[in-house]
């Protein structure tokens, strides 16, 4: 697991220890909270992949799909299907709650999952908002108050503080791409040479886009990452 410790506010000792995946076999759940870009889902995903090298299977949804397809198997008479296989799985990572409008059946739909799976198995969710702007978000019902006495009880409460690495990367990029890519100067007198054309035909094996894409998809399907 690769991470840039120093750059926000992580406890670093739970994190390793949520990795060794024991926190599954005690059936305890795990809620990440913080801004956009802190590295909650990046975590999540690092500690279900520790999971999987584990033997555990895991089940990963992005919140608002996750809500979709309860949705969609209501209307088609497949619910009961569905809310065997979310309950089943040893590890359930439910990512970006509150990043979307949440739909008006989503506290009884999040009830029902965090209750089939209380005390029997593991639940990681992630969310960008506050545990006190949850009512609000799933509109002021009793549901809120039920689910989150469950995935509170057993829970690892981590708050993420900080800053977003990917807009701390896009400036480090923009930076360097200004410093490595400035044109010359208006009033130099340096002779351009004009582009050197390939020439036409069947481009070396080493170097087709199409190979090389087919390549990064066999190893993630092999190994579960780029």
């Amino acid at each position: 697991m690769q991470s840039n410790w120093s750059f926000n506010s992580i406890d670093r000792a739970l994190i390793y220890e949520l990795a060794t995946s024991r926190f599954i076999e005690q059936h305890d759940d795990v809620l990440m909270l913080g801004n956009a870009g802190v590295g909650k889902s990046h975590l999540a995903q690092a500690i279900g992949l520790a999971a999987i090298h584990a033997g555990f299977r895991v089940l990963y949804r992005e919140a608002h799909r996750l809500f979709e397809e309860l949705v969609l198997a209501t209307a088609l008479g497949e619910r009961p299907a569905l809310i065997a296989k979310l309950t089943e799985v040893p590890l359930l990572i439910v990512d970006d709650l509150g990043m979307r409008k949440l739909p008006t059946s989503a506290a009884e739909d999040l009830l029902e999952v965090i209750m089939r799976r209380y005390e029997r198995a593991s639940t990681i969710v992630t969310s960008n908002r506050p545990i006190e702007d949850w009512p609000k978000l799933f509109g002021d019902t009793p549901a809120v108050t039920a689910f989150l006495d469950r995935l509170m009880h057993h829970s690892h409460l981590i708050e993420i503080r900080g800053k977003s690495y990917r807009l701390h990367g896009s400036r480090r990029t923009a930076s360097s791409h200004r410093k490595t890519h400035r044109g010359p100067h208006r009033n130099s007198r340096q002779e351009l040479s004009p582009p050197r054309l390939k020439p036409r035909g069947p481009e070396p094996e080493g170097e087709n886009p199409d190979l090389a894409n087919v390549s990064a998809t066999n190893h993630f399907a092999r190994t579960g990452t780029f």
